[in-house]
């Protein structure tokens, strides 16, 4: 009984790290755009596409890392570390306010992010067995969505008070979890047991990782359409500024209070859509997107901000059951000894997928926004009602 509590104890230890990093992660983020938003647009924008470009290069970089088959609790250890040094940088540099070093910044919090992540996704599908697979994976979601309420909320109230002091906040959280990690949780899921059989598998170059994670059996028909619908739910962070400031001419705090119900359903998401589909996948996903459209389709709407505010928490209740639904298929379909490579490749396709959004985001004006939403809204429906009758994927141990 014991060893059950002491597993459970750092199981909420590993739930609290990875919500201060997430929360890290956004807060840096707000801060670097505050400090370089001058009222030209040039900067803003060139530090949203570095930062994607950097989410990009984290799949080559996560599979390169993996590829050797290093421990992954010691890699999420050093890749803690490195956010640390650069917050470190920050904090006794000053620097952030040249608008060329903060968008640099950005682009390698970008990189280490997404290897972050991946890492984690890997962890929890080899950590946990498959009993345990759909809860662990719902926590994670949702505490890694919690970072995208408080990070910038932090960051806004924070900034008043100086970047100088919150880059030193978050170099001491970040070096705090890395002790938690490598005292408290490090002996409990460290293990060496696949090293020699990850170490003798051929190496190939990444892009033939990708091609590989899109030929295995029947997992294209079922994470292409919510790779879609994240396309159009992405384009839609470019459509509300429009809609909301341009369109309705409402305050900037309007828009703030939208993108803050849209931040809080995606931390209610794993719940509520578990709830809907009895925690099945295969419907969970078709739920999710059926949802995601739906509050795309009402937040381009005229009406009452109250009204709005639903919209915008019903789609990301969708985005939020989503990303858990999509990543327990993962976990499920990809053989065991190749998820080191594939996992990486699902995060580089998923980010492509966002960054075509944002190019797709500049052919976005105040006289096309609502007619190119509610079509991304009724192609979201239609990609979820094809996904809920899709079959379940049989997982990688039951073929």
């Amino acid at each position: 009984m014991s060893r059950i509590i002491k597993k459970k104890f750092t199981w909420v230890l590993a739930l609290i790290v990875l919500c201060a990093t997430s929360v890290i992660d956004e807060l840096i983020a707000v801060i670097l755009l505050l400090e370089i938003d001058n009222g030209a647009g040039f900067w803003p924008s060139l530090l949203f596409a570095v930062t994607t470009a950097g989410a990009l290069f984290s799949g080559p970089i996560s599979s390169r890392l993996l590829d050797g088959r290093r421990e992954l609790v010691s890699l999420f250890i050093y890749v803690l570390l490195a956010e640390a040094a650069v917050t470190f940088i920050l904090a006794v540099t000053n620097l952030t306010s040249i608008p060329s070093v903060a968008v640099i910044t950005s682009g390698i919090m970008g990189i280490l992010g997404g290897v972050l992540w991946t890492v984690v996704l890997l962890f929890i599908a080899e950590k946990f067995e498959k009993s345990q697979l759909d809860t662990a994976n719902k926590w994670t979601t949702t505490i890694r969505n919690l970072g995208f309420v408080a990070g910038p909320t932090l960051g806004g109230l924070l900034y008043v008070v100086g970047t100088h002091f919150v880059f030193w906040g978050a170099t001491i959280l970040l070096i705090l979890s890395i002790v938690i990690t490598k005292i408290c949780l490090n002996p409990i899921y460290s293990s060496t047991e696949d090293e020699s059989s990850a170490a003798s598998s051929s190496r190939r170059s990444f892009f033939s990782t990708v091609r590989e994670l899109f030929t295995l059996p029947g997992v294209a028909v079922r994470i292409l359409p919510p790779m879609l619908t994240a396309f159009f739910g992405s384009i839609v962070n470019v459509g509300l500024v429009v809609y909301i400031l341009t369109v309705r001419n409402e305050p900037p705090a309007i828009y703030g209070l939208v993108s803050a119900s849209i931040s809080i359903g995606l931390v209610l998401g794993p719940f509520a859509v578990g709830l809907l589909s009895k925690d099945r996948m295969q419907p969970g996903i078709g739920i999710s997107g059926i949802l995601c459209g739906i509050g795309i389709a009402l937040l381009f709407q005229p009406g009452h901000i109250l009204f709005t505010l639903l919209a915008g928490l019903l789609m990301g209740i969708g985005n939020g059951g989503q990303n858990t639904f999509m990543s327990i298929l993962l976990m499920n379909a990809l053989p065991k000894e190749r998820r080191p490579a594939l996992m990486p490749a699902f995060v580089f396709s998923i980010h492509c997928f966002v960054f075509l959004s944002y190019v797709a985001g500049f052919f976005v004006s105040v006289n096309n926004v609502v007619v190119i939403m509610i079509l991304g809204a009724i192609v979201t429906i239609t990609l979820g009602i094809f996904s809920y009758t899709r079959n379940p994927i049989l997982s990688s141990s039951d073929q």
